[in-house]
């Protein structure tokens, strides 16, 4: 383990955790709750796993909001 580990707080934003990461080196930062005492590990597939499922859900919503025929991607493209 680290001799100092990187603790945040559980209202730290997905950019931050993963701004902290890149800076440190690290893969995984540990979340503390309001009184300071671990509450859980973030990851950098956690992460991952949020930038992937805000993507899709960003995808989503375009593809419910904008005609098909007023889309910037090729029918042949789109899925």
């Amino acid at each position: 383990m680290t001799r100092d580990p990187v603790i945040v707080g559980p209202n730290t934003s997905i950019g931050a955790l993963a701004r902290m990461m890149i800076d440190a080196h690290i893969h995984r930062v540990i979340v503390a709750d309001y009184k300071g005492k671990p509450a859980g590990i973030v990851s950098s597939t956690d992460v991952l796993a949020a930038v992937a499922h805000a993507d899709q859900s960003r995808d989503q919503v375009h593809k419910d909001q904008v005609p098909r025929s007023e889309s910037l991607v090729p029918e042949h493209l789109s899925t």
